[in-house]
């Protein structure tokens, strides 16, 4: 912590928040080496030395002695500056007693003195120990709303009205110009919600995600609105470290290969990294590695461990993890489900690494359990880890700490008389003492055997256990995967029944086709290319083919010239075609049938008509077609003479006019 940022530290004198009256704070403030002692604050006063002072630190034992809730603690840090953090030196979701904390960094304290209590909390801050309370989102709500009550009415009511709802809206207005381009400027966001009233806004509500410290709007009255600026409270408490731990012990699992994965976990199963590169080294990983923590075991999805992983953990001296035999995918699977990851090389990395940290589970339970301090639980876990027993490895940590010396009184020299029976007493109690060790010993010895032949069938029931579970685990796997398939191949045969549906009805067309007598006609749902090419991949639509057209109101001179690109025969509908598309087919000299014409004959997906019947259909056609043309074509030639003759009298009227003219200027 820096030496020259400024700390409170608070502890309740008298009183309690929860009681009626309202409790009254000792303070401490401590600025580099100067330290200023009060004893007796009312909050109120609290409040006004900590806007005077502006600290970097609010340091208690508990954050409820400032507040009896969560509602009031709340509503007390909106109105802290931006810039003081409320520390709980006891710890965050954990609390230790400050006694025993203080004791553990050599700070005498006295239990019944508020002042020493608070003196304490702020020595404890500053050397960073505790937990910063996150009470609020990085996120703020900024509400703009009438500055005062609109009245009962009267003859001016509404143009009272429309001002103050004006007035609320050109703030509402003003300040999303300003959120505009700080979120432009700055990559955030921001959601705008308004009440409308009459004449402009009655409210205006922003939210954005930024924190109200960093942002340049201020509370307060502008006229006829009010602007309240507000950080979002998260749902509950929440704690972290005041200074983060340098290089923790980590678990880590490696993917070796063209890919290399990483997955790192804290000691507490928590995920700290997971990343995969293809450009990755062997020195890149383990540089990553050492910025990320000190490996205390290796672990991978294989066995025998690949060479690259083991040089990795040779340049760490870390623990190995190998499991008995390679993971199948199935496991690797099942240990990962509930986390995410980008490929199968991370999936591998991190199924290794919770596999390592599953086998070490239970034994840091039990080591987190036997300590009352958890400052030293990482060491002690990393000594059992390298092979100590939890006994052994807990022993050390408490002939570490530090014990209390004292010192006894001289006594009085004695007489040899005196001196004589004190030593014939003390042989005789250490006889007695020396039987009982042999009767401890022997009782010892009894128990060590009976605690060896029920570890015995202890590991015997858990190995039957475990194979029962990893039975039970691969039938589990096994049949989902049975399901999956079986859902599969449900699937491809209603494919399969689909294709052959289709082939059928493809062989009886080429059937009727072979037979002369009867065409079959194939059917389209509609006059869209959509459905051409529908039927054309149900029904293979070739050259020559006679369509059905159900409904042929839809299309036009494109679809129409894409019948022409098939090739097809001739078109049959059941209502009238555009008039643009039956051109265009004509111009194509495809035919166009009304079904009846045809004497078409349809059960469900088939349409039939006899040859003869579309031979004479087509023939008749052709001869009105012909007719039809010829017709045009004498239409054109007498509309082309009459042009003609219509241009050539022009021209002779005007010959006539310059001649009379010529004669009549001689």
């Amino acid at each position: 912590m820096d030496s020259t940022s400024t700390i409170f530290g608070v502890d309740i004198s008298k009183g309690s928040p929860k009681a009626r009256a309202p409790p009254l704070y000792a303070v401490v403030i401590l600025k580099n080496t100067d330290v200023e002692k009060l004893r007796m604050l009312s909050k109120y006063k609290l409040l006004k030395l900590i806007h005077e002072y502006k600290p970097d630190i609010l340091a208690t034992d508990n954050i409820y002695e400032l507040a009896s809730g969560k509602k009031e603690l709340t509503s007390d840090l909106q109105k802290l500056p931006s810039s003081t953090r409320i520390v709980q030196v006891t710890g965050g979701e954990h609390m230790k007693s400050l006694p025993g904390i203080a004791k553990a960094y050599g700070i005498s304290i006295n239990r019944f003195d508020p002042v020493d209590e608070a003196y304490a909390c702020a020595l404890l801050a500053q050397i960073g120990v505790g937990d910063v309370l996150e009470a609020f989102e990085n996120a703020t709500r900024i509400t703009v709303t009438r500055a005062r009550s609109l009245g009962r009415g009267g003859w001016s009511q509404n143009r009272y009205r429309r001002k103050v709802h004006g007035t609320v809206r050109e703030k509402t207005r003003d300040i999303e110009a300003y959120l505009k381009e700080y979120t432009l400027t700055h990559h955030a966001s921001y959601t705008l919600k308004v009440v409308r009233g009459y004449g402009g806004y009655s409210k205006g509500e922003f939210i954005i995600q930024v924190p109200k410290n960093k942002l340049r709007i201020h509370g307060g009255h502008y006229g006829d609105a009010q602007v309240e600026v507000k950080s979002i409270e998260k749902d509950r408490f929440k704690f972290k470290p005041l200074t983060k731990p340098k290089h923790p012990y980590i678990i880590v699992g490696i993917d070796p290969g063209t890919t290399t994965a990483i997955a790192v976990l804290k000691l507490d199963g928590e995920r700290l990294h997971l990343g995969s590169s293809r450009t990755t080294s062997t020195a890149d990983t383990i540089e990553t590695l050492s910025n990320l923590g000190r490996p205390l075991v290796i672990a991978t999805d294989v066995n025998p461990i690949p060479h690259g992983v083991e040089r990795i953990r040779r340049s760490f001296s870390a623990v190995p993890c190998i499991p008995p035999e390679s993971l199948s995918i199935e496991e690797k699977i099942e240990l990962t489900q509930d986390t995410g990851y980008a490929n199968a090389h991370e999936r591998d990395a991190l199924a290794a690494a919770l596999y390592a940290y599953k086998k070490y589970k239970n034994k840091f339970v039990q080591i987190e359990r036997k300590l009352d301090n958890y400052a030293n639980s990482d060491e002690i876990k990393a000594k059992v880890v390298k092979g100590e027993s939890i006994d052994a490895a807990l022993m050390q940590y408490t002939a570490s700490k530090p014990k209390t010396i004292r010192i006894k009184k001289t006594a009085k020299p004695e007489s040899q008389n005196e001196t004589a029976t004190t030593k014939q007493k003390q042989e005789e109690q250490l006889s007695i003492l020396k039987e009982y060790i042999d009767d401890l010993q022997k009782q010892t010895t009894n128990k060590d055997l009976e605690i060896k032949t029920l570890h015995n069938k202890l590991k015997t029931l858990r190995t039957k256990e475990y194979k029962k579970l990893k039975r039970d685990k691969e039938i589990q796997i096994r049949s989902k995967k049975i399901k999956h398939l079986t859902i599969e191949v449900q699937r491809k045969e209603d494919k399969i029944r689909e294709l052959r549906d289709r082939n059928s009805r493809i062989r009886q067309m080429r059937r009727l086709e072979m037979t002369g007598y009867a065409t079959p006609v194939k059917i389209v749902e509609s006059f869209t290319r959509d459905s051409i090419q529908q039927a054309k991949d149900a029904s293979g639509i070739k050259k020559g083919d006679v369509l059905l057209i159900l409904d042929a109101s839809g299309g036009g001179t494109a679809t129409a010239d894409l019948l022409a690109q098939l090739q097809i025969k001739a078109v049959a509908t059941y209502n009238e075609m555009s008039h643009e598309a039956e051109q265009q087919l004509f111009i194509n000299n495809i035919p166009v049938f009304s079904a009846v014409q045809l004497n078409i004959k349809r059960e469900n997906e088939f349409a039939i008509a006899t040859t003869e019947d579309i031979t004479q259909a087509i023939t008749r056609w052709e001869k009105n077609a012909e007719k039809y043309r010829y017709d045009q074509k004498q239409e054109w030639l007498q509309q082309l003479i009459k042009v003609y003759q219509s241009n050539r009298k022009k021209e002779l009227k005007k010959q006539r006019e310059i001649t009379v003219n010529g004669v009549e200027n001689r």
